[in-house]
């Protein structure tokens, strides 16, 4: 009797075979030329728009040959600005207020990076780990103290994620906007000086402990590492942390002023406040006299004895946060979520988290991390059947959809496109409720 199989000898049996066991072992496609469908998924997850040519190019060098590329790909520096005065001089209108007291330098130039830039993937991930690790203008209003941190996102993008939430954390903009800056110690009752020296009546500053905890770092509850949640005896789910550990890091996370001030742009006498480099330790008379020097307990029961230098106590407390099991599910999901899809399944995360972990000292973690989830197999395929997984995907966020739309088109633009009005009607991203480098809070 005749059938439509084919004897295990033949070619195409050896190629599918292969194909699985390698798909099976490594949870990623084999590489080979992809279709055109696969390739337009591709570039919508890893640039922010496919063109004809990068389709083209695609389909014929492959993913993984696009990827190297794009870790190869020189950085767009954002322009540099000149730092000013908080309150704007008289002398400084038309363009110079434009340039210098709103956010339109940055935002151009982030729009016309996404449209013509070659680092896209970083790009990409980049504006994924600014909605991670958020700072907005409604804090910082001067673009000059913005550029630094978003450089520092282009830079770090590609990176290792404890050395990028270091410099996250020490970054004067993430101080300003989430009170890390100026944070001081509290006097105590009585007052020791061997403790606390310079400090205030009332607890030094949360803002920035409970977000790093929360928000960027290991999430709230403890988490397996396909990203779901720990449960206890009674199946509810397991803090990762409590008000006293938010308590034990902001006691840390005391002592961060400005580094010494800027000499003001051309013709404006006087300085200005240093929002170009890392913030510093205060020192009064050789001591850290705004550091709180007693002793804490932080995540993990890790014990810090007291005594210790400011600089020594930051570096452990980012290593108790960076090595804590759940930022590798934590961060891996939402990276996931930003790039490929809204809804990953349990196995795609705990897939991703162990390249996380696995990567934990590599100097290139996050790009490796990136790589593996534009290269797993819950990214990649011809079609996607929606009735099938109707939750698959993720919609464009409005800055996705406009330059989407513009480089399918091979449109040109000014990179004017965050509040732009065409013929009476305001379409830019900020009017469809996505204000770049604005977002209302945290």
């Amino acid at each position: 009797m005749r059938t439509n199989s084919f004897p295990s000898s033949h070619p195409k049996f050896l190629a599918l075979f292969f194909l699985l066991a390698s798909t099976l072992a490594t949870g990623r496609l084999v590489e080979a030329q992809p279709s055109a469908a696969d390739s337009v998924r591709f570039l919508e997850q890893s640039t922010f728009g496919p063109t004809p040519e990068l389709i083209a190019r695609v389909r014929q060098s492959g993913f993984e040959a696009f990827l190297d590329e794009q870790l190869a790909a020189p950085i767009s520096d954002y322009p540099e600005l000149p730092f000013w005065p908080q309150t704007r001089p008289a002398s400084c209108t038309g363009d110079c207020q434009r340039d210098n007291y709103t956010y339109y330098q940055l935002q151009r130039h982030f729009f016309t990076n996404a449209l013509y830039g070659q680092d896209q993937l970083r790009q990409r991930v980049a504006f994924a780990l600014g909605q991670i690790l958020v700072t907005s203008q409604v804090d910082v209003p001067l673009p000059s103290w913005m550029r630094g941190y978003q450089q520092l996102l282009y830079r770090g993008g590609f990176g290792n994620f404890r050395q990028l939430l270091y410099d996250v954390t020490l970054n004067p903009t993430m101080g300003r906007f989430l009170d890390m800056l100026n944070n001081r110690c509290q006097t105590g009752t009585p007052p020791d000086v061997n403790i606390c020296r310079n400090g205030l009546n009332s607890q030094p500053n949360e803002n920035y402990a409970r977000e790093i905890l929360q928000l960027f770092s290991i999430g709230t509850f403890l988490l397996n590492q396909d990203g779901t949640r720990q449960l206890d005896g009674n199946g509810n789910p397991i803090p990762s942390y409590d008000q006293k550990t938010v308590e034990e890091f902001a006691r840390v996370f005391t002592g961060w002023i400005l580094a010494p001030a800027l000499p003001g742009p051309e013709g404006i006498s006087g300085t200005v406040p240093n929002y170009r480099d890392p913030m510093r330790v205060r020192v009064s008379g050789g001591i850290e006299d705004y550091h709180d020097k007693g002793p804490k307990v932080l995540l993990s029961g890790l014990q810090l004895p007291g005594g210790q230098s400011q600089a020594l106590e930051l570096g452990a407390a980012i290593d108790n946060i960076a090595f804590h099991p759940n930022v590798a599910p934590f961060i891996s999901k939402q990276l996931i979520q930003h790039l490929v899809t809204s809804n990953p399944s349990a196995p795609y995360v705990a897939r991703i988290a162990s390249v996380f972990a696995a990567n934990s000292n590599s100097p290139t973690q996050l790009y490796d991390v990136v790589r593996a989830i534009l290269l797993d197999t819950e990214a990649r395929g011809d079609f996607i059947d929606p009735a099938t997984q109707p939750t698959y995907g993720r919609l464009r966020e409005p800055v996705q959809f406009i330059t989407n739309l513009l480089r399918a088109f091979n449109a040109k633009s000014d990179g004017v496109l965050n509040s732009l009005n065409v013929g009476g009607s305001s379409i830019g991203s900020a009017d469809m409720s996505q204000d770049v480098f604005n977002a209302p809070s945290v």
